[in-house]
């Protein structure tokens, strides 16, 4: 087994920061998941219930003439805070055949009664007020979703983990990493660091992944480490998120595109890609009806509400975040 995080105990256990134990999987459990055959898949995470960023979706795929599934690997409910945005956001996700969903942290603890807070792990970068207000969020959230003990049931069933094959590239989609649902080693700061990018290369061995997608930290990374004598290539790609903005000064999405040809071939434009063998690995922005979003958004968190104070300035400015820092450029 590759090095984990230390179990936690009901004592010392922290809401919104410690990882319950449920929550881990063997890496090498990914190496034994059931491959699907794809030309193009699409990793959504992160929609953090943002319907119209459901309906760019919908464009890009109509756009792109390949045979193409996509995955929301997690983080789909974040935001629906009452019964008509779980509604719509639960019926379009879980109806539609060419979408396959991954459970993440969000809709693990929706489907819980347990009060373990949000589910986030945030490390320790991140201030007690964030993960106090996602806990109090999660609670919300909860409550809304009580309304729907069918969508519950459905969402507690959902695996953690996929594999497919896109070309000659074996896929592994997980929502946090390879050893935690709501893991944090695929974030891009954390895959600056030497040791960690050991890790990565040493855990996809394991997991028998050639690439591996990933959402759950919010902010995109796309890192690749070269072919050698005895390692093939391997890639790590997190698209952040698809349903709020990535970088500094942008108002859209992100979404992971894999696949067997290229953006360009089938006339979208990638924000940022590289290629593996015989496929193309690219982020592609989603740009989703801003406005219209916004207002969606203030109507279920107002000024003064958790969801406002800690992601309205998002929504509104971007993040102070950019593509270079995604790949890695400015180490």
């Amino acid at each position: 087994m590759l090095a984990s995080a230390a179990a936690v105990s009901a004592d010392s256990f922290t809401a919104g920061r410690s990882c319950p134990l449920s929550y881990r999987y063997e890496t090498s459990s990914l190496a034994r998941l059931h491959t699907v055959d794809v030309d193009t898949l699409y990793c959504v995470g992160g929609l953090y219930g943002n319907p119209f960023a459901l309906d760019a979706l919908d464009a890009i795929l109509a756009k792109d003439r390949s045979d193409t599934k996509a995955v929301f690997n997690g983080d789909f409910h974040w935001f629906d805070a009452t019964a008509s945005a779980f509604d719509q956001i639960e019926s379009r996700t879980a109806n539609d055949l060419r979408f396959t969903r991954l459970r993440g942290n969000v809709e693990t603890e929706l489907a819980s009664d347990d009060d373990t807070g949000c589910g986030c792990a945030y490390p320790d970068s991140v201030d007690d007020g964030v993960v106090d207000r996602s806990n109090e969020m999660l609670r919300r959230l909860r409550e809304v979703s009580r309304e729907f003990p069918a969508a519950r049931t459905r969402l507690a069933a959902l695996p953690m983990s996929a594999a497919f094959k896109v070309g000659g590239q074996r896929v592994v989609v997980v929502h946090g990493d390879l050893e935690s649902l709501a893991g944090w080693r695929l974030d891009p700061l954390s895959l600056n660091q030497a040791h960690e990018q050991w890790w990565a290369m040493d855990a996809m061995r394991a997991a028998n992944a050639d690439i591996v997608a990933s959402s759950h930290t919010c902010l995109p990374a796309l890192r690749q480490w070269a072919r050698s004598a005895s390692n093939p290539a391997r890639t790590v790609v997190n698209n952040g998120a698809a349903g709020m903005p990535c970088f500094e000064r942008s108002r859209h999405g992100i979404v992971t595109r894999i696949s067997t040809r290229s953006a360009a071939s089938n006339g979208l434009v990638p924000l940022y890609g590289v290629e593996q063998g015989d496929v193309w690995i690219e982020a592609l922005a989603l740009d989703f009806e801003f406005a219209a979003w916004r207002g969606h958004f203030l109507r279920m968190w107002p000024a003064g509400s958790a969801g406002h104070e800690s992601y309205f300035s998002r929504i509104e400015n971007g993040v102070d975040f950019s593509i270079d820092e995604a790949l890695g450029r400015l180490l």
